[in-house]
Parts: C-alpha cells; sequence; structure tokens
C-alpha cells in the first residue's frame, strides 16, 4: 500500500484520471481511516459536505459524507432504481472561479439510486477499525451526494455535464 498525505485540495488538473483511479486496497483499514481523518478536516476547513481522495490527489475510490458526523466509503458504485431524474444544484469543492470561489451548476441526476461498497467503521469499544460491506437505496439530496462523490471516482466532474448557473460571492 503507499503511503499518502492529504496536504490540500489540488487543481483541477492534477486530479488523477480514469486510469490512474483504483479501488483501496482493503489490507491496511488503519491506514485508510488516517486518511478519511485528514480528509475530514480539510473538508470541514473548506465548508464541505463531501470530498473525494481524488480531489486531494489520492488516486482511490474513496470518499467522506458528513450528515451528523462523517461517513467514510470505499470502493463504492451506484446504479439508478429508476428512470426518474431529478434536477439538482451542486457545488464542488475543486470547481472553483478563478479567484477561488465556489461554481455552481444544475445538474441532471437519478432520483433513486442503489449504492453498494464498503463503509469504514471505527469500533470505539475495541479500537479496531475495519470494512464493512453495505447495500443502500438512496433518493433525493443524500443520493445526489453520493452520486457527485462517486463520479469523481470516475474522474468526471460537475463542470463536465452541468450547466452553470453562478459564481458564490
Amino acid at each position: 500500500m503507499d503511503k499518502y498525505e492529504v496536504k490540500g485540495i489540488v487543481a483541477v488538473e492534477s486530479i488523477p484520471k480514469v486510469g490512474e483511479i483504483v479501488d483501496v486496497p482493503m489490507d491496511n483499514p488503519l491506514e485508510v481511516y488516517r486518511i478519511c481523518c485528514e480528509m475530514e478536516v480539510l473538508c470541514d476547513a473548506n465548508k464541505g459536505i463531501g470530498l473525494s481522495a481524488t480531489q486531494v490527489g489520492i488516486p482511490w475510490k474513496l470518499f467522506i459524507v458528513k450528515t451528523d458526523d462523517y461517513s467514510y466509503y470505499v470502493n463504492c458504485d451506484y446504479e439508478p432504481v429508476t428512470e426518474e431524474r431529478i434536477v439538482s444544484l451542486e457545488g464542488c469543492l475543486s470547481v472553483r472561479s478563478e479567484e477561488g470561489q465556489l461554481r455552481s451548476f444544475q445538474v441532471e441526476r437519478h432520483k433513486r439510486v442503489k449504492i453498494c461498497g464498503y463503509r469504514l467503521k471505527n469500533n470505539n469499544d475495541n479500537n479496531k477499525v475495519d470494512f464493512e460491506k453495505f447495500d443502500d437505496k438512496l433518493e433525493s439530496a443524500e443520493g445526489v451526494v453520493f452520486q457527485h462523490e462517486i463520479d469523481h471516482q470516475k474522474a468526471v466532474l460537475i463542470s463536465d455535464f452541468g450547466k452553470e448557473i453562478f459564481i458564490w460571492q
């Protein structure tokens, strides 16, 4: 397993490309947990709700999502449950104006998706970190966040297919 450090959100041109992004090695969950904790700090500092490892230059299928607390997701994918679509308004910590302001995009997403992969679980009772397989159906806002983060693992940004609406002041 390569040793990675989270130094900051990388420029769009430095985000790993499709052929470079790989499954997270699952032989050292403690190292993956360390990276996730570093990503949390960066996500909070940027007032984000999610962050993909690719956004910090790490070519792994790994992302974090903040609801009440952070959750860590590994080697995930999604597929639509129905053909019904919704339009969401999304920003991305990687997609900014030249002045560093967040840009906002109107994006068409699946209304309901099935997410499958692994969660990284920290069992504080016995100080053990491990992977847990999961399979969930999500819809609307929650499903949009997961689609957005998983798209990063496919080297897809909202600026690639969304319609820019405005730049945050």
